[in-house]
């Protein structure tokens, strides 16, 4: 599909989709540079904070009773209503939102398939992708991920605690997602290997620029092509190639584009290096919020 470039400067110029969203998700997938791109809902929309802390705050009277209840059978009975009360709080207050509407009308207005799956009742993914061939891959990894969900592959007993999401123990599972996203082979197996040896892969990750910065070296910024994404190594050449493969597309289609695109490489890698700070002082905040 060729996108007009004046949709592609008013969709530069939409104050209800984040910066790095447009950029990273829908214009490398709407362009071509990738196939898949992967958002978090509500954390990839604008003021995601607000909307998760004012679903969690809604919910609160239904948490207190769950968590003060000590028969046993009554308290899983206020557990499935404070879960139920989650979900229909998230799909009140964040998917009526006008910034998820947003999202998905813009999805269409650049000729993409936005396919959205609950990850937890206060957590939905949403995948934009291109092509009949693209879909049918994500819906064989989801067919994946319901199996091992079900338990046909579980965590190590002494890990289980570890992860919230026990398919990322499967390395077959992540190579699959891996590859959907179009995320380099070298990337992937340095996820599953971290997986493996119940190793923190923001920790890691972090650790390395903290490292590389003591030697007097900086990390490459285009091998932090992604907000969220990894690489094996600050200064993964598989990753740089990809981040400027992304670059590339971005600024001969639409040049301001690509120079805003350039900037966010260093804000990502500056989130690498921070990542176990913020992830922690996030969930202190939602845990805050149910005291």
């Amino acid at each position: 599909m060729s996108i007009p470039i004046p949709v592609l400067k008013e969709f530069l110029d939409e104050p209800l989709v984040v910066e790095r969203v447009k950029l990273e998700a829908f214009l490398t997938v709407a362009l071509g540079a990738r196939n898949c791109a992967l958002l978090i809902v509500p954390a990839d929309l604008p003021g995601g904070e607000k909307l998760a802390i004012e679903t969690e705050e809604s919910c609160r009277d239904a948490y207190l009773s769950a968590v003060r209840e000590t028969d046993p059978q009554r308290k899983m009975e206020l557990v499935r209503i404070f879960t139920e009360a989650r979900r229909e709080a998230f799909a009140r207050i964040a998917l009526d939102s006008p910034e998820y509407l947003a999202l998905t009308r813009w999805a269409r207005m650049l000729g993409l398939r936005a396919v959205a799956n609950e990850r937890l009742p206060t957590t939905w993914e949403v995948y934009l992708l291109n092509g009949w061939r693209t879909r049918w891959r994500l819906n064989r990894l989801m067919e994946t991920r319901v199996h091992l969900l079900r338990g046909e592959k579980k965590p190590p007993p002494d890990r289980v605690n570890l992860i919230l999401f026990p398919e990322e123990f499967s390395p077959e599972y992540t190579r699959r997602f891996g590859e959907l996203l179009g995320y380099p082979r070298c990337c992937i197996e340095r996820f599953i290997q971290d997986r493996a040896g119940a190793t923190s892969v923001e920790e890691r990750a972090a650790d390395q620029i903290k490292r590389l910065k003591r030697e007097g070296k900086d990390p490459e910024p285009y091998s932090y092509p992604l907000t969220d994404f990894f690489p094996c190594y600050p200064t993964c050449p598989e990753a740089k190639k990809w981040g400027e493969s992304m670059h590339r597309t971005l600024a001969q289609v639409l040049p301001e584009a690509g120079e805003h695109y350039r900037k966010l490489l260093y804000t990502n890698s500056l989130l690498v290096e921070q990542y176990p700070e913020v992830i922690r002082m996030h969930r202190e905040k939602l845990q805050s919020l149910r005291l």
